[in-house]
């Protein structure tokens, strides 16, 4: 009886020590795939830092071509600005030599009755 009894006891301690191997398993398999998602986790946070640099980079290139635009419109403002004192320039040079047609006229008519007196 006393063997039969030590034998259960060993077949209990062996049964007992199989499970502890196969909870030793698991724990190890969990860890595994616990390492498996802290990279991923790790790979996905690299990845949204890669497509906030690019967002940025992007905002820095649409805030260039703002600002080229505006100096753009700005030189348009300052070329018809000029074309505008050309006009009035040109505007003053033929109301001067209308002027001066009228004084021409003027003097030819004083030297023809100039003549006939």
């Amino acid at each position: 009886d006393l063997s039969l009894a030590a034998n259960a006891v060993d077949s209990a301690v062996s049964d007992l020590s199989l499970a502890a191997n196969a909870v030793a398993s698991a724990l190890s398999n969990f860890s595994l795939a616990s390492d498996d998602v802290a990279s991923a986790l790790s790979d996905f946070f690299l990845a949204s830092d890669a497509v906030a640099s690019a967002v940025w980079d992007l905002s820095l290139a649409a805030n260039a071509v703002a600002s080229a635009v505006w100096d753009l419109s700005l030189a348009s403002n300052a070329v018809a600005a000029a074309v505008s004192d050309l006009s009035l320039a040109a505007n003053a040079v033929d109301s001067a030599l209308s002027d001066f047609l009228l004084a021409s006229d003027a003097v030819a008519s004083a030297l023809s009755d100039f003549s006939l007196a």
